[in-house]
């Protein structure tokens, strides 16, 4: 794979993350704002909830507060994307995220970091999973559906 085709996926995958994210009205995100220096002081600056009330929750919404805190940023040395606690040990991301990383730093909702391990990685599935050293009181598995899912 060429360094231009996987650059583009990279800005790709990262702008769908973000149309989805801005669509569905979540204000959250992993990143807080104090940990952009190029904000200006949040104290000063007034925002839009502070004038209007804020929307009914919709579907969207309700999907994000429940599972935020399953995801998990992911960064080594050549990549950075996201991914979800599976367990109480483990991280699955992409595995054109880690590359041929051993090593990884995760970074959860709340903010807290921790390193991690690269235990295996399936390029044909493109899905790595990583054993994190330690995981906060916050990070909860994602929970997967029991059932099938009713279509209509």
């Amino acid at each position: 794979m060429s360094m231009q085709t996987s650059t583009r996926r990279r800005f790709l995958a990262f702008s769908s993350v973000s149309l989805a994210t801005g669509l569905s009205g979540c204000s959250s995100s992993l990143f807080r704002a104090e940990d952009d220096p190029s904000r200006s002081d949040p104290s000063t600056e007034s925002t839009k909830s502070e004038t209007q009330p804020r929307a009914a929750e919709n579907d969207y919404t309700a999907v994000y507060r429940e599972t935020i805190s399953s995801v998990v940023l992911v960064q080594t040395e050549t990549g950075r994307g996201t991914g979800f606690q599976y367990d109480e040990d483990h991280v699955v991301t992409n595995a054109h995220v880690v590359g041929n990383a051993e090593t990884a730093q995760l970074r959860y909702s709340d903010g807290t970091w921790s390193d991690g391990s690269v235990r295996g990685t399936d390029a044909h599935s493109d899905l790595a999973v990583i054993r994190a050293e330690s995981m906060p009181d916050s990070a909860r598995p994602l929970s997967f559906v029991a059932d099938t899912p009713v279509v209509g």
